[in-house]
Parts: C-alpha cells; structure tokens; sequence
C-alpha cells in the first residue's frame, strides 16, 4: 500500500463571504447614521431629516383664523329652521301628544322655514375658514379662504415686493360705546391691492397676530401703530 501524499491538502482557511459582506455593509451603514446624527442647540442628538424638517417650520409660518361668529349663527338658525319645520310642517304638541293639524298650515308658516333655511345657508357659506402662509424659501404670502362646501380662494403676494404690514381700525365711536373693525393688511409696492390678512373686533388678538408676523419677517415691533381706515 502506497502512503498518502499530504502535500496537495490545502490548509488555507475558509472565510464566510455572505458575512464578511454583511459586516462590512453594516458597518458602512453605521458610520452613515453617525455621519448624520446631528446636535440641536438644547444638546440633543436629532437626524438630518429632523433638522431639514425642523429649518423648513422655521422658514414657514402658517396662521389660521375660525368663522366662530358666522357658524355660530349658522348653527343657531339651523336650530330655529328644524324647530319650526317640525312644529308647523309634522303637527304641533298639543298636552304632551304630537297632533297633526294639516288645515292650520298657513302660508306665513311655510315663509318662516323657507326663510330659516336660507338664513343657516347664508351663514354658513359667508363664514370662510382663513389660512395665512409666509414662506420665507418661496419668498411668498398667501391667503385663502375656504368655504363649508371646500372651496377655496387664493391671494398671493410676493414677499419682494412686500412695502409693510399695517394695523388699521374703522368703524364709529359713540358718546356711550364704540364700535370697532381692526384689520391687519399686507401692502405691496405697485399696482397690487393691499391683502387683508387678519380682520377681528377684538383689538388684542390684532396685536398678537401682527408681532407674530413681524417677528417672523424679522421687523421691529416696538412702535407698531394702529392707524385710522381711510375708508371709513
């Protein structure tokens, strides 16, 4: 018997391709998270797409304004129109039982529920849901109005030719009371038409929203001065 020739045996040793690639790209993206783990100035760790996402809200403000007065009328009319349409229409409550009278239906009654119902749809369409936006990237303001029924109209104006945004009031003062609009209107170089942004009877919530808006663009706010409508 011959021996075995121990010579062509290959003592080289064998490495996981599959886990060294594993590895290796684990590792790359590990110095990836690294490289974008960023700190904040309160000392917190955040990534760049929270700091990208963070400097895009600084360079964006975005102000809304509720029809509280018109929906709140719309609503109460909306009560007084199902009220009246089931006491006149369906029958009248007569010692705790509902009794149905079709003969006393007259034409006045049916005036009053035509009249309660346009009412609560004149409401309701005339109070418009109002959204400010500055953006400061686009270099834009807009303003849009939206009605109950999602429709939209929009005003636009570019922040370069934006000349200064005033307070103003109109209305009449009385011996006993007054009664005041206050208005916060952007004013454009040109032949644009002033926008009026913001329009309210209380004369603080005015004063928040235009030091809001001057700090944003970065303008002093010490003398902000609420002038007189020339319209008025």
């Amino acid at each position: 018997m011959g021996t075995r020739n121990e010579s062509n045996v290959d003592n080289t040793p064998v490495i996981d391709i599959e886990r060294a690639e594993a590895a290796e790209n684990a590792s790359v993206i590990g110095s990836k998270r690294q490289e974008k783990v960023l700190i904040d100035k309160y000392g917190r760790e955040i990534s760049a797409a929270q700091h990208k996402e963070k400097n895009i809200r600084t360079q964006i403000l975005v102000m809304r304004q509720l029809p509280l007065v018109n929906w709140g009328m719309a609503l109460f009319t909306f009560l007084v129109f199902s009220y009246m349409l089931y006491h006149f229409v369906f029958g009248r409550n007569q010692y705790g039982r509902l009794v149905v009278h079709e003969d006393s239906i007259t034409w006045w009654m049916i005036l009053l529920v035509l009249f309660s119902g346009m009412l609560t749809c004149t409401f309701a369409y005339s109070g418009k849901f109002k959204t400010t936006i500055f953006d400061r990237r686009l270099r834009y303001i807009e303003l849009r109005k939206t009605t109950i029924f999602c429709r939209a109209k929009r005003t636009r104006g570019e922040l370069s030719d934006l000349k200064a945004i005033n307070c103003y009031k109109r209305g009449f003062k009385g011996c006993t009371f007054q009664s005041y609009t206050y208005q916060v209107k952007a004013e454009f170089v040109g032949a644009l038409q002033p926008i009026i942004l913001f329009e309210s009877r209380r004369r603080d919530e005015i004063m928040k929203r235009i030091i809001t808006i001057k700090k944003f663009l970065g303008q002093s706010t010490e003398d902000i001065e609420i002038k007189e409508d020339s319209k008025t």
